[in-house]
């Protein structure tokens, strides 16, 4: 993958999960795009992941849900196990309240 040349784009982080991301964001992208994300969980340390959209809806004018499944062969292992222990936290506070 060539990210040369890419342009940075901010959007909405709706849903993560081990196996991809639901954002929200204004740029159009595509099914079967390839696009590298930075995730940024508020400790000045974030990841890069690299997936494939999966789903484009448009939800109003010039704004779009994006579903992206990560490309795990191209994913950093801190990057896995930032996302596990992310996960694992939500579950344990959903159980706890």
């Amino acid at each position: 993958m060539n990210f040369d040349g890419a342009t940075i784009q901010k959007a909405i982080s709706q849903d993560i999960c081990f196996g991809g991301v639901l954002f929200e964001t204004s740029p159009h992208y595509h099914v079967r795009d390839f696009i590298q994300i930075a995730i940024d969980f508020n400790d000045n340390n974030p990841i890069l992941i690299f997936g494939s959209v999966v789903r484009v809806k448009q939800i109003a004018d010039d704004y779009f849900s994006i579903a992206v499944s990560f490309l795990f062969g191209d994913m950093e292992k801190l990057a896995k196990r930032k996302i596990a222990g992310i996960i694992e936290k939500h579950e344990a506070d959903n159980h706890s309240t």
